[in-house]
């Protein structure tokens, strides 16, 4: 099988690739606190059983690589369980809508 290295993300301090369109949906998530997908918010929540089950083929495959990324470079602040992800959504739209 080949893997087309457009679509990955190198993630130098861990030496891992990540999904691109994986690596997308988290920063939206985190700049803008646009609601992640299925599989990201499961990831986010630490929801292990919702992770596999709602993974594509290219996300299972590389699920330990996605949340090694998280685990070491999204502040703790912003995942761990789904109250954490939609308190984190709201807070950031409520931060988003009061800038003008």
């Amino acid at each position: 099988m080949t893997i087309d290295l457009n679509e990955f993300n190198y993630i130098d301090n861990l030496g891992i690739y990540v999904p691109k369109s994986t690596i997308d949906s988290i920063i939206r998530y985190l700049e803008y606190g646009c609601p992640p997908g299925g599989f990201v918010e499961a990831v986010l929540a630490n929801d292990l059983i919702g992770s596999v089950g709602r993974a594509d083929s290219t996300n299972i495959r590389y699920l330990k690589n996605i949340c090694a990324y998280v685990k070491w470079n999204i502040d703790c602040s912003s995942w761990g369980s789904y109250e954490i992800v939609r308190k984190y959504i709201n807070d950031k739209n409520k931060t988003y809508d009061n800038k003008d």
